[in-house]
């Protein structure tokens, strides 16, 4: 199996879908782009992926949100992406790899993986956290974390 992002149409791709999404507020359970909408972490990169064709049109999103993880011992994150892990859709790395555009970054803040961020490219991130708006940066402080490869499937 080869990497979905392999080619600079499809990177471009997910950076253009990655802006749509600049500036929306977080909410939890929620994926609707813009000011006015609102999204969680792993809505926002399930959305992301799917919109720029790594993942089927009629693929639903796993239930992830921040009120399932916060304080959690088990993460519903983790759960999901063990989920695309069998389905193909996603390769493990390890943390020697090179990010590349398109990885899936979990990231470890409290007691299990409760944070999904998305690396659209040289050092840029698309994230959300809570009370806050999605933002395409650097993500400062990232320390401990997992991270997946999309595959094409």
């Amino acid at each position: 199996m080869s990497m979905y992002f392999n080619s600079p149409e499809r990177i471009l791709k997910l950076r253009e879908e990655a802006l749509k999404w600049v500036g929306t507020p977080f909410a939890d359970y929620s994926a609707v782009p813009g000011r006015d909408g609102g999204v969680s972490c792993g809505y926002l990169v399930f959305a992301v992926l799917q919109a720029s064709g790594c993942c089927p049109a009629d693929l639903r999103a796993p239930k992830i949100g921040w009120k399932d993880n916060h304080g959690a011992v088990d993460s519903s994150i983790l759960s999901a992406l063990v989920g695309f892990l069998h389905e193909g859709y996603l390769l493990s790395l390890h943390r020697s790899d090179s990010l590349r555009p398109g990885d899936v970054i979990g990231i470890r803040i409290k007691s299990c993986l409760d944070h999904l961020a998305l690396y659209v490219g040289p050092g840029e991130f698309l994230s959300i956290r809570i009370r806050q708006r999605v933002q395409l940066g650097e993500y400062a402080g990232l320390k401990n974390y997992q991270a997946w490869r999309p595959l094409e499937v």
